[in-house]
C-alpha cells in the first residue's frame, strides 16, 4: 500500500468498525452542497457520516436539521467533531482554524462571525454540541471520546465508560502544530480520569445521533489503522460483556486466523489465555470481557508496595514467556544471523507483554497474541516485556533496577541487539517508514516538548541570557561545565576548540578524578574557591533546576544552560558562519575553476572511510563538483565499534589524514562520539548541504534528518554508491584470504 493511501485511511478509524449491518444504506457527507443535492433527489439513508462540517458551517443547527430530514426512521447520524477544550490544546497545540494557541479555550473571545468565516470555522465544546443537537430535534445521542484525535482515531470511549489503564503507552498524541506543544499529554490522563474530567477534555468526539433512541451498546473501541490493511483491526467492547476482535479489511483475515491458532497453542503449553468463544466468518472472533486488573498496572503498583514480591512476580511473568514454546535444538534451522543470540524458540510471541495480559488470583492471563515469529531469539520478547514494564521510570529503577532481570536472564550483553530487533518489529508493524511524513507533521518529539517547556520557565531576557548567549564572557573567565554525561560530552565537542574547560563537575563522587573526553571530573565543592567575577559554569544536564539551586548555595550565579537541541545561531538570527579553513592545494584548484558556478557553498559528508577505495573517491569527487568547500567528518573508532560491532582496520587518525590528503577535501575532522549526528555538525559548521549514499534515501531516520535540514535552510542529497567496491566487500575478501592461508 502506498504511503499516501495509508495516511488517508488513518482517519477512517473513526467509524469503519461500527456495526452498520450488511444491508445498510450509508453516505459520507463532505459538504453542505451534497446535502442539498440528496434532499433534491428525495433520498434517505440508514447512516449519514459527517466529520468537520459542523465547525465550518455558518448555521450548524440548520445543518443538523437537514441531516435529520435525510435519515430513515431507524437512521443514525455519526458526527466527528473537534473539542475546543481538548487536552491537546491545553498542551500547546494550535487551533486548527485560527492557527493560534488557546483561541478555542478562551471561547474565541472578541472574534466576530466575520472573523470565524474568514478563518474557515471554529471548534465547539461538548455542551455547545449538545445544545445544537437539542435545538435541531436530535434528542437521543451518545458522545464517544476520541483519542488522540480525528487525524488518527485509536481509542474511542463511550461517555459512560472510563479507561481502566494508563493511556500514555496506548497511543502517541498527534497535533496540528507539534512545534508549539510544551506538555507531555500522555502523562496527564491518569489524573484527569481520577478527577472525573476525562470526557470533558477529550480531544475530539464521535457523536452517535439516533432517530429511534436505539444504540449499538458499544463501550470502548481500539483501532490500529496505522498497521495497513492486512493488520488493521478493531477491538470492540460491548456493554453486555462481549468483546469482538475484527479485521477492518478482508485482507486482515489471516491475522484473525493467527490470533485463534496462537491462542490455542499457548493454552496447550499451559499458558493462561483469554478464551476465544467463537469465530464469525473469517474476519471476527468473540471473547468475554474480563473485569480484571491489567498485568501492567498490577506490577507497576506492586513494586512500590513490596519489592520482593514484584521481583518474584516479574520473574514468573518472564518464565511464562520461556515456557510458551520449545527451544530449537537443530542448529540447521537457526538463521545464521541468530547463531550468537542465545536461545532460539520455535515460536516467539512478541506481544507477551504486561500490556497484553491481566492478573487475577496469582495468575497472568494473556490476550491478543496474533503475532508470532518462527525460529527467533526469545530474548527479544523478554526485553520487550521488561521495557514496557519499566518504561524508563526512574522511581522503579531505584527500587529494583531493570538490570537485575537483564543479568538474571542473560540478556545484558545482547540488550542493544534485542531492543533493535524489537524496535524493527514495531517499525514495520506500524508502517513508520510509510507514515514518516505524517509523523513529522503531527507528532511532537520529547526533545521539542522539553525545549518549549524550558522557554516558558523563564522570561525572554532570562532565556536569551541563559540558553542563547551562554558564550558571553567564556573567554574571560575560568570555565566549568556541570555534568559528565552525554550533554557534557556534546558541549566539549562543540566548544573545546574555542575555550579551555577547567573541569567537569559531578555530584557522583565515584566519577571524581576520572577523565571524560580529555576533561577531568571534579566535585562541585571546588567552586567555593571561585566567584562570579572569576568563573562561569555551564550546566550540561537535562533537568537543571536543582543544580541551579546548588550553585546559588555555592555563591555562583554566573551560569549558562547548554541544550544541544537548541540552534542558538538560528534563534538569535545569526548568519551562516564564514568558511575560515582552506588549504593551498584547494585554493589553487579554485583559482582555476572560478568560472564554474557551483550549486552549494559548503558541503558535508560523514563516513568511516576505512580501507579507502575508489567508491570513496567517487563519492568525494561528486560532492566536490556541487560545492565550493567540502567538509568530511570521520567516524571515530569508538562510534564505529558501536555501530559495526568491530574495530576499523585503519585507526581514526590515519583515516582522517588519508581523507584530508584527497584533493577534493577542504577539511577533514574526527566526529566526536557524543556529537556525531547531522544536527550536531550542522550547529557547528552550518553547511549548506550534506551528501549521503543512496542506500539511505528511503530510510525513515535519514528522511527525518533531511526534513530538519530543509527546515533549517540546508539540504540532504543522496548519491549512488560505486556498487563494485565497498569497505565491507574488501574486509570480507581479506578475511576469506586470511582463512585460506591458515587452512
Amino acid at each position: 500500500m502506498g504511503a499516501n493511501m495509508l495516511q488517508e485511511q488513518l482517519s477512517e478509524g473513526l467509524w469503519n468498525w461500527y456495526p452498520y449491518g450488511s444491508e445498510a444504506d450509508i453516505v459520507k457527507i463532505e459538504s453542505e452542497e451534497e446535502l442539498k443535492e440528496y434532499r433534491a433527489q428525495g433520498k434517505c439513508f440508514d447512516f449519514i457520516l459527517m466529520s468537520g462540517l459542523l465547525e465550518k458551517s455558518d448555521a450548524p443547527v440548520q445543518l443538523l436539521q437537514d441531516c435529520r430530514r435525510l435519515l430513515k426512521k431507524q437512521g443514525h447520524l455519526l458526527i466527528g467533531a473537534e473539542n475546543r477544550l481538548g487536552l491537546a490544546k491545553f498542551c500547546g497545540d494550535r487551533d486548527p482554524y485560527t492557527n493560534r494557541i488557546a483561541d478555542g479555550i478562551e471561547g474565541y473571545h472578541n472574534f466576530t462571525m466575520r472573523d470565524i468565516h474568514l478563518y474557515g470555522g471554529r471548534c465547539y465544546a461538548k455542551y455547545e454540541l449538545a445544545q445544537m443537537l437539542d435545538k435541531s430535534g436530535f434528542y437521543s445521542y451518545r458522545f464517544f471520546s476520541v483519542l488522540p484525535g480525528l487525524l488518527m482515531p485509536q481509542q474511542i470511549y463511550d461517555e459512560d465508560y472510563m479507561p481502566k489503564e494508563e493511556l500514555a503507552i496506548r497511543f502517541s498524541p498527534v497535533y496540528h502544530t507539534p512545534q508549539t506543544v510544551y506538555l507531555n499529554e500522555g502523562l496527564l490522563y491518569t489524573s484527569l480520569i481520577r478527577n472525573g474530567m476525562f470526557h470533558q477534555m477529550a480531544n475530539a468526539y464521535l457523536i452517535d445521533c439516533s432517530m429511534d433512541g436505539k444504540f449499538s451498546g458499544i463501550s470502548h473501541v481500539t483501532t490500529s489503522m496505522d498497521r495497513g490493511e492486512e493488520n488493521a483491526q478493531a477491538t470492540i467492547i460491548y456493554q453486555n460483556g462481549t468483546v469482538v476482535k475484527k479485521a477492518l479489511y478482508p485482507s486482515g483475515k489471516k491475522q484473525i486466523k493467527m490470533l485463534w491458532e496462537n491462542t490455542v497453542n499457548l493454552a496447550q503449553k499451559g499458558i493462561s489465555v483469554v478464551k476465544l468463544e467463537k469465530k464469525v466468518g473469517d474476519t471476527e472472533v468473540i471473547m468475554p470481557y474480563m473485569k480484571m486488573e491489567s498485568a501492567l498496572t498490577y506490577l507497576r503498583n506492586l513494586i512500590f508496595e513490596d519489592a520482593i514480591a514484584f521481583t518474584r512476580k516479574t520473574e514468573y511473568f518472564l518464565d511464562l514467556i520461556l515456557a510458551s514454546s520449545n527451544e530449537v535444538k537443530d542448529a540447521t534451522r537457526i538463521p545464521s544471523a541468530y547463531q550468537e543470540l542465545g536461545k532460539i524458540y520455535e515460536q516467539v510471541y512478541l506481544d507477551m507483554v504486561p500490556l497484553n495480559a491481566f492478573y487475577e488470583n496469582g495468575e497472568f492471563i494473556f490476550y491478543d497474541q496474533e503475532f508470532a515469529v518462527t525460529n527467533y531469539p526469545v530474548g527479544v520478547a523478554l526485553i520487550r516485556a521488561l521495557d514496557i514494564l519499566y518504561m524508563g521510570d526512574k522511581s522503579m529503577e531505584a527500587i529494583v533496577p531493570e538490570k537485575y532481570f537483564l543479568d538474571k536472564y542473560d540478556l545484558s550483553d545482547k540488550v542493544v541487539v534485542f531492543r533493535n530487533m524489537g524496535a524493527q518489529f514495531i517499525k514495520e508493524l506500524r508502517n513508520e517508514d510509510a507514515l514518516e511524513e505524517f509523523r513529522n507533521a503531527h507528532w511532537a518529539s520529547p526533545q521539542q516538548i522539553f525545549e518549549n517547556k524550558e522557554r516558558i520557565q523563564y522570561t525572554r531576557m532570562e532565556y536569551e541570557r541563559l540558553f542563547l548567549q551562554l558564550e558571553s564572557d567564556l573567554g574571560k573567565k575560568t570555565l566549568y561545565i556541570f555534568g559528565s554525561g552525554l550533554w557534557a560530552r556534546k558541549f566539549v565537542a562543540e566548544f573545546s576548540d574555542k575555550y579551555q574547560i577547567r573541569n567537569m563537575l559531578d555530584n557522583q563522587n565515584e566519577k571524581w578524578g576520572t577523565m571524560v573526553d580529555g576533561v577531568m571530573v571534579a566535585s562541585p565543592e571546588i567552586l567555593k574557591k571561585e566567584s562570579n567575577d572569576t568563573c562561569k559554569v555551564i550546566i550540561c544536564v537535562k533537568y537543571d533546576t536543582s543544580i541551579i539551586m546548588q550553585l546559588k548555595k555555592l555563591g555562583i550565579t554566573n551560569i549558562g544552560i547548554y541544550d544541544p537541541g537548541i540552534d542558538r545561531d538560528r534563534e538569535l538570527g545569526r548568519k551562516t558562519m564564514q568558511v575560515p579553513w582552506t588549504n593551498s592545494k584547494n585554493n589553487q584548484e579554485k583559482e582555476s575553476d572560478t568560472d564554474i558556478q557551483k550549486r552549494y557553498h559548503v558541503g558535508y559528508i560523514a563516513g568511516v572511510f576505512d580501507l579507502f577505495h575508489k567508491g570513496h573517491l567517487n563519492l568525494l569527487r561528486r560532492a566536490k563538483e556541487q560545492c565550493e568547500y567540502l567538509l568530511v567528518g570521520i567516524v571515530s573508532d569508538e562510534q564505529a565499534i558501536k555501530n559495526k560491532k568491530r574495530s576499523p582496520y585503519v585507526c581514526e587518525q590515519d583515516r582522517k589524514e588519508i581523507v584530508e590528503a584527497c584533493r577534493y577535501v577542504d577539511k577533514a575532522f574526527i566526529l566526536p562520539y557524543a556529537a556525531s549526528g547531522t544536527r550536531d555538525v550542522y550547529k557547528k559548521y552550518h553547511f549548506d548541504v550534506q551528501f549521503s549514499g543512496s542506500d539511505y534515501e528511503h530510510d525513515s531516520y535519514w528522511l527525518g534528518e533531511q526534513a530538519w535540514l530543509r527546515e533549517s535552510g540546508a539540504d540532504l542529497v543522496f548519491f549512488p554508491y560505486t556498487q563494485s567496491v565497498s569497505s565491507t566487500k574488501l574486509k570480507k575478501k581479506m578475511d576469506d584470504n586470511g582463512k585460506s592461508v591458515l587452512n
